[in-house]
């Protein structure tokens, strides 16, 4: 259960260096895109980018039903809801909020507000399991080399590292999270028919 004295102190910064560390979090990356990967993944798998609404910071991009849908994460006050402020689902983080839905998913279903373009919303079930991994889709080591840069110095020490400036321009890229895509699809449809093979 959610301890919400512990949640109050800690700084949201510490919140969004944990979604960082994750996995599953995939940054800034387009609706289209997340959609375009989901669909070479079995139903219940997942995704967590940043949100283009104006008035939120997060969506969970999943796969139900052999259809994508996007759910927007709330943050009012010191939590975070899927679903809207009134749900039932809310916890301190996205972390622990994504962790509860994935538990929830194992023995139960969920209805939640899900927005397919834009502002159209509706209910939706939503069953969370499989959470997909930039690294499972194994990134290039360049890709790689940049996360770990990037883990380990501020944005404003990039510029003096003793590399070349084209690589420097690589590292400095805001979008660093995001692995290539090409490659991640050509790596989920191999698994895909491999699949079917056996």
């Amino acid at each position: 259960m959610l301890n919400e004295a512990s949640t109050s102190h800690r700084s949201w910064a510490d919140r969004l260096s944990e979604l960082k560390a994750c996995s599953w979090y995939w940054g800034d990356l387009p609706w289209r895109t997340a959609e375009r990967l989901l669909m070479k993944c079995d139903d219940g798998s997942f995704l967590v980018r940043d949100s283009r609404s104006e008035n939120h910071l997060f969506t969970v991009s999943y796969r139900h039903l052999d259809k994508i849908y996007h759910s927007r994460v709330e943050i009012c006050g010191q939590f975070v809801h899927l679903g809207g402020p009134l749900s039932l689902q809310r916890s301190g983080s996205v972390v622990e909020l994504l962790q509860s839905v994935v538990q929830t998913s194992m023995s139960d279903v969920r209805h939640i507000l899900m927005h397919r373009r834009g502002t159209e919303a509706e209910t939706s079930e939503i069953h969370l399991k499989y959470p997909l991994s930039r690294f499972s889709l194994l990134p290039r080591l360049q890709y790689l080399c940049r996360l770990c840069i990037r883990k380990r110095c501020h944005q404003c020490d990039i510029e003096n590292l003793p590399l070349p400036s084209p690589l420097i321009a690589y590292v400095s890229d805001p979008k660093y999270l995001i692995p290539d895509i090409d490659q991640c699809v050509t790596l989920l449809e191999s698994r895909m028919s491999h699949l079917d093979l056996n």
